[in-house]
C-alpha cells in the first residue's frame, strides 16, 4: 500500500474527531496535536494545511463555541449560480424569479417542505377550476413552469 495514501487517511480520520468537541480547549489541544504530526507526516501537502490549520485557529474553534457553518448558504449559492447558468441567453427576469424558489424547495429539509406555505397550487381543470375546490383560477397559475415555451428557449420538452 502507499505510505502517503495511508498517512493521509489516517490523518483525515484523526481531523473528523476535531469537530465533535464541544469544549474549545480540548478542541485546541486536538488540533495541536494533529498539526504536530502534520508537520512529522514528510507530505508537503499535508504540512501546508496543517500550518494553514494553525493560522485559522480562532476561526476554527469559534466551530466548538457556536456551531455555526456557511453550509446552507454555499449551497444557496450554487442554486443561484446553476438557475444563472441555465438561463443564459433568455431576456426575462421572470425565469429567475420564477425557479428560484422552486428549485431551493427542491433543497429545501423535509420540515420546511411539510410547511403549508410551501404546498403546490392544485392543478385547474380545462374550465379554469380547481379540482374539488369550485372556484376559477388565473389560467397562469396552472402552468408547468418547466414544459412553457418562454422558459425552454422555444422548446417545449
Amino acid at each position: 500500500m502507499n505510505r502517503n495514501l495511508a498517512v493521509v487517511y489516517i490523518l483525515k480520520d484523526d481531523l473528523r474527531k476535531l469537530w465533535e468537541y464541544r469544549c474549545p480547549k480540548a478542541a485546541a489541544k486536538h488540533l495541536a496535536r494533529w498539526c504536530g504530526w502534520a508537520a512529522v507526516s514528510g507530505i508537503e501537502a499535508v504540512r501546508k494545511f496543517g500550518r494553514s490549520l494553525m493560522r485559522a485557529e480562532e476561526e476554527v474553534l469559534n466551530f466548538c463555541r457556536h456551531r455555526i457553518t456557511t453550509g446552507r448558504l454555499e449551497g444557496f449559492n450554487n442554486i443561484v449560480s446553476r438557475i444563472v447558468h441555465r438561463a443564459r441567453g433568455i431576456r426575462s427576469l421572470d425565469y429567475p424569479s420564477i425557479k428560484l424558489p422552486q428549485e431551493s424547495l427542491e433543497a429545501a429539509p423535509a420540515e420546511v417542505k411539510k410547511s403549508p406555505i410551501f404546498q403546490p397550487e392544485p392543478e385547474a381543470d380545462t374550465l379554469g377550476e380547481v379540482q374539488g375546490a369550485g372556484k376559477p383560477v388565473r389560467p397562469e397559475v396552472a402552468y408547468k413552469f418547466d414544459a412553457h415555451p418562454s422558459f425552454t428557449g422555444g422548446r417545449i420538452r
